[in-house]
């Protein structure tokens, strides 16, 4: 489906001349937004490239200008690794499983070397230790998205599941400009049960291209499976 199809179908419900154009863009704004918020998905994936700063442990993600990252529809950090530049291979520095609180306890204020964790706070990327030279680093992460600027664009979320963002714009519509909570209620609802399909496929995407290794008799003998035909569902 094109980005327009969708303009129409929620024109259309409220009339065609019943939603002015910028109301229709709010709400379509809002409609991606409301899908967004509910998980993180694959066509939010992104990566950013930098150089660390000696003797810098914090980088600004959302602003720019020294040694800010600018990113500013950053969301949220999948995974991080860094190599000094000379190296062939990327070495994984842990995110998401440390707090600024605890990373502080267990690293010296002046403990410098190769980063080995990274705390997001807040919209900051702090490294302990604190790293001792320019460092590669490689960061993959999820970033808010927006509706194609043409009305013949499409993306993932429009051309595949279109019905979530119709039902994302129509909750606002109801909600903020009729102010019709019972009618706002309806069409959450139905963007619920779409969110359902979208985690299914979401999860299937991401289990798609791993390979398990599973001990078979003897010592060690291994079998490789991929998972693409793996059936994860009930049902699927």
């Amino acid at each position: 489906m094109k980005f327009f199809q969708v303009k129409d179908v929620v024109r259309e419900h409220h009339g065609r001349l019943g939603v002015p154009s910028e109301i229709l863009t709010l709400a379509l704004d809002s409609g991606r937004r409301e899908v967004e918020k509910s998980g993180n998905w694959w066509w939010e994936r992104a990566t950013k490239t930098f150089n660390t700063t000696i003797d810098t442990a914090s980088y600004p993600i959302t602003t720019s200008g020294g040694v800010a990252l600018n990113l500013p529809k950053f969301k949220d950090i999948r995974a991080l690794k860094v190599k000094v530049s000379t190296d062939k291979r990327w070495e994984p520095v842990e995110v998401g499983q440390m707090t600024l609180e605890d990373a502080e306890e267990t690293y010296a204020t002046d403990e410098k070397g190769t980063p080995e964790v990274g705390v997001i706070d807040n919209v900051t990327l702090i490294f302990f230790p604190i790293p001792d030279k320019a460092f590669n680093v490689k960061m993959w992460h999820w970033e808010w998205t927006d509706n194609p600027t043409l009305n013949t664009g499409t993306d993932d979320l429009v051309d595949r599941f279109p019905e979530a963002l119709i039902y994302g714009a129509l909750i606002w519509t109801y909600e903020i400009y009729l102010k019709d909570i019972q009618g706002a209620t309806y069409w959450r609802k139905l963007l619920e049960m779409e969110l359902v399909k979208i985690r299914r496929y979401n999860l299937k995407r991401e289990w798609q291209d791993r390979i398990e290794l599973v001990p078979m008799q003897g010592p060690f003998s291994r079998t490789r499976t991929r998972l693409t035909n793996r059936k994860i569902f009930w049902g699927s």
